[in-house]
C-alpha cells in the first residue's frame, strides 16, 4: 500500500470505481497496472464498454488498455485525444479517414494486434473484431454466422463508405465470407490484407499443436513464460483423452498463477473448438484484389497460390518472422512498408513476381495449362532446393505429368513463369537438365554401351562414359542387346542416358513403374547415390513408399492444384494426431452410422485415425463391430494422401 496513489480528478475517481468493481479489488490506485491486478482479455472487453459509456465522446479501444494499463496513463491519453468537431457551418470536412478492421486468428481475441494497429495509425481508426462468444453469448457455430456478426459490428461504426480489412490466420476465411456477404451493400472495400492466412482444413477436434499455441497465448498474455509449464502441458496432451484436456489444462493454468481464471480459459476453449471444427465451403471467385503476407517460417505450409481461385488478383509479400511475430514489431512494420499507396488500394492491387530464395534451384510461379477450356494445371507454385529430391504426387489426372513437362521445358505454360537459379528459363536451360521419361524408345540392334555412345554424341560436353557406367551399375550388361534387358536393367540404362550431359537437375517420371520389389529397391539405392553426387532430383511416382524413402520434400497435387508441400515428417505432424486402426472390409465398419471418426476404404481393408485407441475400440464394441484382424499403425503418407484427395495413390 505504500505505492498506492489515490485518484484526484472526477474521471480518475470514476475509472477507479469501474476497475474495483470489475477486478473485485478493494482499492485501486491510479498507478496500479490493470494486468498485474488480474486483468485479462475478457475483462478488457467489458472494461472498454464500461468506460466508453461514461465518456462524452466514446473513443476507447482495446489496444488503448495495453498501451495505457494504468488509470493515470489512460486519463492522460483520453484528455489529449482530440474531440470530434462541432456541427458548424464554418467547418468543412475535407477528408474522412478510412477505418481499418482487424479480424483475428485463433483464439479469436484482438489483444495481440495492438502493435499492428499502432503501425496503421496514420491510415485512420483501427478496430479489432473479436469472435462471438466472449461476452456471455454463445459462440457462432458457422463461419457464415461469424462473418455476419462481424458485419453487424462494422456497420455500428461505419454503416456506409469505405473500410479496410486485415485478417490474420483463421481470420482470412472469415474475411472471405464477410466479403461475399458485403457484395451489393453500401460498404465499399478498400485494402484487403490476409496475414499468414491459408485455406481451412477440416478438423474434428483441436489438434495438439493448436492447443499448445493456445496455452502459450494465454500464458504470455498473463506475463508468464510458457516454458515453465511446457512439460506439464505436453504430459496432459500425451496421456489424457481429448475430452479431459480442457478441464485439466484449465486447472493447471489456474494453479500456475492466480491471475489465470479457469472459467476464462474454458470460455476461450469453447470458442476455439466451435470455430476450428466448423466445416466451410469456399464459393466463387470474388471481384477483389488482396495482398497475402507470408511469414518466412510459414513458407513450408502456406502456398502463394492458395487464394488464387477465390480472388480476382493476389499480391504476395514475403515477411520476416513466424506466424505470431509477423503481426508484431518489428516484423509487421517491415512488410507494411511494402504496401505502397498504389498497391495498398484494392482497385490497383496486382500480382507480384516472387524472387526465389538463396539455395532454390528451380521454382514455378502461378503455372497454368489449359486444353480446350479445361485447366489441367491451375495456378501451381513451388520451390525446389538444390541437391534435394522433390516428389510430386497425385492421383491420375491430377496434372503431375503436365506440370513436369512444363518444368522440363517441353510444354509452354498458358500462364505463369518457371525460374532456374533465379532467372526465367531460356534456350540454355535444357543443357542443365536430364530427363528419364515414363516411356522411352531405344534404337534397335544396339548394345547398352552403343546406346550410351550414341546419346553421348548428341552433346558437346558430356560425362566420361566410364563414370556413367559406374554411377548406374551398368558393367554387367554393357554388351547386351537393349531389347533383351529386364525392366530394372532398362531403367538403369535410361537413367544413365539422362546423366550423359552432367545435368544439375534430373527429372524422373514414375521410374519404377512395372518393376518387381527387388528391382525397385535396387533402383532407389541408385537414385540415392546420384543425389549424393550433388544432383537435384524431381520425381513423380505411384508408390508412396518410394516417396517416403527418397524425397526430402513432397507436394501433393489434385485437380490441377498443389494441396500441401513440406517434408514428409512435417506433413504427418501437421495433419495427424493419433494412430491408424485398420480392419478387414468384411467387418462392416463402413455401413455403421454415427461413428465419431471418418472411415476410409483402402482396398481389402477399411481404416480410421484416432488419438484415443481405448475409446475407439469401445465405440467399435458398442456398435458390435468384430475386432478380428484389427491392426494399429502410425499414419504414413498414404494416409495423408487419402485424407487430402479421397483416393489412395495407386488408385
Amino acid at each position: 500500500d505504500k505505492h498506492y496513489v489515490a485518484p484526484k480528478t472526477p474521471l480518475e475517481t470514476q475509472l477507479t470505481a469501474i476497475w474495483e468493481a470489475l477486478l473485485g479489488v478493494e482499492r485501486v490506485g491510479v498507478q496500479d497496472n490493470f494486468f498485474e491486478l488480474g486483468g485479462h482479455s475478457l475483462l478488457i472487453v467489458q472494461l472498454v464498454n464500461l468506460i466508453n459509456q461514461i465518456l462524452d465522446n466514446p473513443q476507447l479501444t482495446l489496444a488503448d488498455i495495453f498501451k495505457y494499463p494504468t488509470i493515470q496513463e489512460l486519463v492522460q491519453h483520453l484528455q489529449i485525444t482530440p474531440k470530434q468537431a462541432a456541427n458548424s457551418p464554418y467547418i468543412v470536412n475535407l477528408r474522412s479517414s478510412i477505418p481499418t478492421f482487424i479480424i483475428p486468428g485463433m483464439p479469436g481475441l484482438s489483444d495481440g494486434y495492438y502493435e499492428l494497429a499502432d503501425c496503421l495509425k496514420n491510415e485512420g481508426p483501427v478496430y479489432g473484431l473479436q469472435m462471438q462468444g466472449y461476452n456471455d453469448d454463445a459462440p457462432a457455430t458457422t463461419i457464415t454466422a461469424m462473418a455476419a456478426h462481424n458485419i453487424v459490428q462494422i456497420q455500428s461504426i461505419q454503416p456506409h463508405g469505405k473500410i479496410n480489412l486485415y485478417a490474420h490466420s483463421y481470420g482470412g476465411t472469415v474475411v472471405y465470407e464477410m466479403l461475399q456477404q458485403l457484395l451489393g451493400t453500401d460498404i465499399e472495400i478498400g485494402t484487403i490484407v490476409l496475414i499468414d492466412s491459408g485455406l481451412l482444413l477440416k478438423q474434428g477436434v483441436i489438434d495438439k499443436a493448436s492447443v499448445t499455441e493456445f496455452c502459450n497465448f494465454i500464458l504470455n498474455n498473463a506475463g508468464i513464460n510458457p516454458a515453465t509449464v511446457k512439460d506439464k502441458i505436453a504430459q496432459i496432451l500425451k496421456t489424457q483423452p481429448y475430452e479431459q484436456w480442457k478441464a485439466q489444462l484449465a486447472d493447471l493454468l489456474q494453479q500456475t498463477s492466480a491471475t489465470l481464471d479457469a472459467e476464462h480459459f474454458l470460455k476461450i476453449w469453447q470458442v476455439i473448438e466451435t470455430s476450428i471444427t466448423t466445416p466451410y465451403h469456399y464459393g466463387a471467385k470474388l471481384p477483389y484484389s488482396i495482398t497475402l503476407v507470408i511469414a518466412e517460417d510459414s513458407k513450408r505450409w502456406l502456398k502463394a497460390n492458395c487464394w488464387d481461385a477465390y480472388f480476382a488478383k493476389v499480391r504476395v509479400i514475403y515477411a520476416q518472422g513466424e506466424h505470431f511475430s509477423v503481426v508484431k514489431q518489428p516484423d509487421c512494420a517491415a512488410w507494411l512498408q511494402q504496401l505502397s499507396p498504389v498497391a495498398n488500394d484494392n482497385s490497383n492491387a496486382r500480382l507480384a513476381v516472387i524472387t526465389p530464395e538463396s539455395g532454390v534451384i528451380l521454382s514455378a510461379r502461378q503455372l497454368e495449362k489449359q486444353y480446350a477450356g479445361v485447366k489441367a494445371v491451375d495456378g501451381v507454385s513451388f520451390e525446389i532446393k538444390a541437391g534435394t529430391c522433390f516428389g510430386l504426387l497425385g492421383p491420375n489426372g491430377a496434372g503431375k505429368t503436365t506440370t513436369l513437362e512444363m518444368m522440363e521445358g517441353i510444354l509452354k505454360p498458358s500462364k505463369g513463369e518457371i525460374y532456374f537459379r533465379g532467372a526465367p528459363i531460356n534456350k540454355q536451360y535444357p543443357k542443365h537438365i536430364g530427363i528419364q521419361f515414363q516411356h522411352t524408345a531405344l534404337p534397335d540392334l544396339l548394345t547398352v554401351k552403343e546406346a550410351l555412345q550414341l546419346f553421348q554424341k548428341l552433346y558437346k560436353n558430356s560425362l566420361p562414359l566410364a563414370e556413367i557406367i559406374e554411377a548406374c551399375s551398368l558393367q554387367e550388361f554393357l554388351n547386351r542387346d537393349t531389347r533383351k534387358l529386364s525392366g530394372g536393367q532398362r531403367q538403369r540404362l535410361l537413367l544413365g542416358i539422362a546423366l550423359i550431359n552432367d545435368p544439375d537437375i534430373i527429372f524422373l517420371d514414375e521410374p519404377t513403374t512395372g518393376l518387381d520389389p527387388q528391382s525397385r529397391h535396387n533402383f532407389w539405392a541408385l537414385i540415392r547415390s546420384i543425389k549424393n553426387r550433388g544432383k537435384t532430383i524431381i520425381l513423380t511416382t505411384h508408390y508412396m513408399e518410394e516417396a517416403e524413402q527418397l524425397c526430402d520434400e513432397i507436394a501433393i497435387m489434385d485437380k490441377g492444384r498443389i494441396l500441401v508441400q513440406d517434408t514428409p515428417e512435417k506433413l504427418l505432424q501437421q495433419h495427424f494426431d493419433g494412430v491408424v486402426i485398420r480392419l478387414p472390409k468384411a467387418s462392416g465398419l463402413t455401413a455403421q452410422q454415427g461413428l465419431p471418426f471418418e472411415v476410409y476404404d483402402v482396398g481389402e481393408a477399411v481404416e480410421f485415425i484416432t488419438a484415443n485407441v481405448e475409446a475407439a475400440i469401445s465405440q467399435l464394441t458398442q456398435h458390435q463391430i468384430p475386432l478380428e484382424g484389427l491392426s494399429v499403425a502410425t499414419p504414413n503418407l498414404e494416409n495423408l494422401f487419402l485424407k487430402l484427395t479421397g483416393h489412395t495413390l495407386r488408385s
